[in-house]
């Protein structure tokens, strides 16, 4: 499984402003994400490596906290799961969940205007 979730870049004002006192981008931006992995598996994660980063607005590394981060995370089945958050998509709100298991795939994401039937 794995999850993108990246908030618009119009609102990191507000983002760099609350990053002194939030819980940190994966709980700021990954909670839901990490609920629906453990309900749609249905299992809990028993390893998870992460590490973030800021490069353009340094105000969240001067705040302890990062403006783009990476999760993988290894579940009790043995599935494997990422997590993909940031706080500046400059085009939009990007967010999308992705499912490859043995019988197919599902994937939840926002449909692009260019591919959406026109009426």
């Amino acid at each position: 499984m794995k999850a993108s979730g990246i908030d618009l870049e119009a609102f990191v004002d507000g983002a760099i402003r609350f990053a002194k006192t939030s819980g940190g981008i994966f709980l700021d931006t990954a909670i839901h994400d990490i609920d629906l992995m453990r309900w749609f598996l249905g299992c809990e994660a028993t390893e998870v490596y992460a590490m973030g980063s800021a490069f353009k607005h340094l105000e969240f590394r001067d705040a302890g906290d990062d403006e783009t981060g990476v999760a993988v995370c290894k579940l009790e089945t043995g599935a494997v799961d990422m997590i993909h958050v940031g706080r500046r998509a400059p085009y939009g709100y990007h967010v999308e969940t992705e499912t490859v298991g043995a019988e197919g795939t599902i994937r939840i994401s926002a449909v692009p205007e260019k591919h959406q039937a026109r009426l």
